[in-house]
């Protein structure tokens, strides 16, 4: 069984000391492991749903939520600052900012208070965020080959 990995794209400086910047951060490490790190936590908040729920654990399961969506916003914006359009030739990259823009059109529908049932949005988007955990698979070459 043969294992095929694609090139990683290599952004280069500009000269422009904002994007070197958005760059630099892009490509650290430590982002991208507190990216991580909160795709685990948001994934946990969003196992945080049960019946009879109280008010205040809903509430504070959303404020979670909200915060999630703002730090994966402000990953995307600096990755696109950074990566420009090649920031869409990477699958994971496309997939992200599908969910993040879908967040936001969710909240601001939720928010709208129609006088339908919308709960079936949420679900949808409960389960795109949940499958950003699967990012994971792409830092451990023993779980990709599984896959």
């Amino acid at each position: 069984m043969t294992y095929q990995a694609k090139p990683q794209l290599k952004i280069n400086t500009t000269g422009f000391a904002f994007r070197d910047f958005m760059i630099k951060i892009a490509t650290s490490e430590k982002f991208d492991s507190f990216i991580m790190f909160m795709i685990l936590g948001n994934t946990f908040v969003l196992t945080l749903k049960w019946y009879a729920m109280s008010e205040f654990a809903s509430y504070t399961t959303g404020v979670f939520n909200i915060i999630f969506s703002i730090i994966f916003t402000i990953e995307a914006i600096i990755k696109l600052i950074a990566m420009r359009w090649n920031y869409f030739k990477e699958a994971w990259n496309q997939f992200d900012f599908i969910v993040v823009v879908g967040t936001w059109l969710v909240i601001a529908v939720m928010e709208m208070k129609m006088p339908i049932d919308l709960t079936i949005l949420g679900t949808i988007l409960r389960t795109l965020r949940i499958g950003r955990v699967f990012r994971i698979v792409k830092r451990a070459p023993s779980i990709q080959i599984i896959f």
